[in-house]
């Protein structure tokens, strides 16, 4: 469910705070944010988002606009099976 119309997009001023910073530099920022909203202020830079094991690298570019940061980084694993060896 996407938040009311009527408010502002959610989002850390903090966060947004680094992330200007660090695109002068082209620095790779840390975040724990995955509610964050990707705001315009983010386009092009790099941020390490954790998944909850770890921290997974995402570039920002204009497409990610209005989305959320946790919708890039997957926190579960694929399922893969194993393989039966046949005996003959």
């Amino acid at each position: 469910m996407s938040r009311s119309s009527w408010k502002q997009p959610f989002y850390y001023k903090n966060l947004l705070n680094k992330i200007t910073k660090a695109k002068k530099n082209n620095k790779i920022i840390k975040s724990w944010a995955r509610n964050c909203e990707i705001m315009d202020g983010f386009n092009g830079a790099t941020i390490e988002v954790h998944n909850g094991i770890k921290f997974i690298k995402i570039i920002i570019n204009r497409d990610m606009i209005g989305h959320k940061l946790g919708e890039f980084v997957s926190t579960r694993k694929p399922c893969v099976f194993k393989k039966q060896n046949k005996k003959k």
